[in-house]
């Protein structure tokens, strides 16, 4: 068929400044439309009464966080080397940058069904910062219960250390501490990197800006992978 997509390419782009206030709904429609004005052989899917791109999308992301990490996939109905699909994305604006492009196998698994970990960097409101002590005794507990509230109401005990793959504070810069902070990704398991500095600090370090840094898969060595 004319329009059966046959090749499929993942994109990574960042969502910086003005682009973190934008709701994952949102990041979705400015992809489309980036990936359509680019001119580019697409694979359509009905989006209402229009038609647009063919993509699918990573873990959704909270507003107001940035990232250096967000990915899409496009699905093509004709080959297109790298370099110009590069060429055709870059030369349309867009508040989204687009830092990687890349072919992947047509039926190669979902993005949001691959990635399992995700890695943050936190900096921190009116020159708190977690301290070494508090870092440890987080990292040493066995047990961190957090109760969690679905959008539904209901109540959930979760384990937060046990979602905590690593943490550590470093100098982004001279007098500018961040938590670099590795989550894991697990059905109804997960907790919102926010929720784990109140934990670590009993409320006494607020973040100013939170980044998502990397998104990851896990091999069966436990080896933490990048998609792109």
């Amino acid at each position: 068929m004319e329009n059966e997509a046959k090749f499929r390419v993942r994109m990574k782009f960042s969502r910086l400044g003005p682009a973190k206030n934008l709701t994952h709904l949102e990041q979705i429609n400015e992809l489309r439309k980036l990936a359509a004005a680019a001119g580019l052989p697409y694979a359509p899917v009905k989006c209402g009464r229009e038609k647009a791109p063919k993509m699918s999308f990573g873990p959704a992301i909270s507003v107001g966080y940035e990232s250096a990490c967000e990915y899409a996939d496009l699905y093509l109905t004709q080959y297109v080397p790298e370099t110009a699909i590069e060429e055709k994305i870059h030369s349309v604006p867009c508040i989204l940058a687009i830092t990687g492009i890349k072919r992947i196998p047509l039926f190669f698994p979902a993005i949001e069904a691959s990635v399992n970990a995700v890695e943050y960097e936190m900096r921190f409101e009116n020159g708190g910062v977690p301290d070494a002590v508090e870092v440890e005794r987080f990292l040493i507990s066995g047990r961190i219960m957090y109760e969690k509230t679905k959008h539904s109401g209901i109540k959930e005990i979760i384990n937060a250390r046990e979602t905590v793959i690593s943490m550590k504070v470093c100098m982004a810069a001279p007098n500018a501490p961040v938590l670099n902070l590795c989550l894991k990704i697990e059905p109804k398991k997960n907790i919102k990197p926010e929720i784990i500095l109140q934990l670590l600090t009993g409320g006494r370090v607020n973040a100013a800006n939170i980044m998502r840094k990397e998104l990851y898969w896990t091999d069966s060595s436990g080896k933490l992978n990048k998609l792109l």
